[in-house]
């Protein structure tokens, strides 16, 4: 499986100095779908920002729906989204 984006690859962790080349057994494994943001995670795309839910990103209303939810802006991860379905706006 690969990762959609270097965003999504560090949520994980994952550091590109811990990457090795792969082997034969490796390539024999079947490709699987592309790995995308976990559910909850803060993502600011270009000023906008969305929580990912159930593969979808969610909008906020206000600050206020952010802020009431425990999010913080600061937290949030620069990313572009655009390839989400856009699920309903949160109040």
């Amino acid at each position: 499986m690969g990762f959609e984006s270097e965003a999504v690859f560090k949520t994980y962790g994952f550091t590109f100095g811990r990457v090795v080349a792969a082997n034969a057994a490796d390539m024999a494994l079947p490709v699987g779908p592309l790995v995308k943001f976990r559910d909850g995670t803060l993502v600011n795309d270009q000023g906008t920002i969305y929580v990912i839910s159930d593969g979808k990103k969610l909008g906020f209303r206000s600050m206020n729906a952010l802020n009431t939810r425990g999010y913080a802006i600061k937290n949030a991860i620069q990313a572009k989204i655009d390839v989400y379905e856009t699920g309903v706006a949160l109040d």
